[in-house]
């Protein structure tokens, strides 16, 4: 007996992509257009009838890479009968581990590419010295403090601090006393594991037994994040407040083991800054 239905935890992103769609029993494959995509499934839109629970297979084209092969049932059958064209609901069936973290990660590319094109419109009526000044700092920074140690050539290790808007490219730090600008300085620190939420992914596993087909699901967190040492400058310009102090740092050659945990915790920060965005706008429209 298949497990029962949790709510719907997979992110559905909006597409407008041609495909070609094989269906048993058809000589030639249908020209369709992928309308939505999430992990557990998607929206094809064709101008053709198919019937509930038929099987269909495509390829989902990446640039520069070999196209990512789907299979699955058609669940959910929409029809419109106004440009005489059918929308159909598919679950995934059969999809290897592998292709369905290459979807995962076709999802988060786009969104990326969404958020920072969104960005940038936004600052297009700026001066054009400011939207450098906007894409130098790779336009997203994620503002959670955190605490971090820092040292450089003078002082003891492990001085504490605390970390503000971390981007791509650097951080701001809040120490207890003044710092010479235009230095090196290294930090250490762990990015905070609770940004992760947002990158549980949902799992659907198939068993099949003398009893039947069992579904069953589980959610996989995000691996948590690795301790962090990373070399990096002090920017000219301080800001004081009280007896604190307050710089931006910028990343110097940072290995791409830090490179890659700083965009899984931009990333996150971006998908909160959505999911927030998203409730609000349901809240105003009730």
């Amino acid at each position: 007996m298949a497990a029962p239905q949790k709510e719907r935890t997979f992110f559905r992103l909006p597409t407008d992509i041609p495909i070609e769609v094989a269906v048993p029993g058809t000589k030639a494959p249908l020209r369709a257009t992928l309308s939505e995509i999430s992990e557990g499934g998607c929206r094809v839109t064709a101008a053709v009838m198919l019937l509930r629970d038929s099987q269909i297979k495509f390829g989902l084209p990446r640039e520069g890479q070999s196209d990512i092969p789907i299979g699955g049932v058609i669940k959910v059958i929409d029809v419109k009968p106004d440009n005489r064209t059918f929308t159909y609901g598919v679950e995934y069936v059969g999809i290897r581990p592998a292709d369905r973290d290459a979807i995962y990660q076709f999802i988060v590319a786009a969104q990326r590419r969404a958020i920072e094109k969104r960005v940038h419109a936004e600052n297009g009526s700026e001066a054009p010295g400011r939207v450098r000044a906007v894409q130098q700092r790779e336009t997203f920074r994620v503002k959670k403090p955190f605490r971090v140690s820092y040292s450089l050539g003078g002082m003891r290790a492990g001085n504490p601090a605390i970390a503000l808007d971390v981007s791509r490219s650097g951080m701001r730090i809040v120490v207890d006393r003044q710092l010479s600008q235009d230095r090196a300085i290294e930090l250490q620190f762990t990015l905070p594991n609770d940004m992760l939420d947002v990158l549980t992914r949902r799992v659907e596993t198939r068993d099949s037994s003398i009893f039947g087909r069992t579904v069953t699901y589980k959610e996989v967190r995000a691996k948590a994040f690795d301790e962090l040492r990373v070399q990096a400058k002090i920017l000219p310009g301080v800001e004081k407040s009280g007896t604190k102090f307050l710089y931006s740092v910028v990343f110097a050659r940072p290995k791409p083991q830090v490179v890659e945990e700083i965009e899984r915790y931009v990333h996150a920060g971006q998908l909160m800054e959505l999911q927030e965005k998203k409730r609000s706008a349901a809240r105003a429209a009730s």
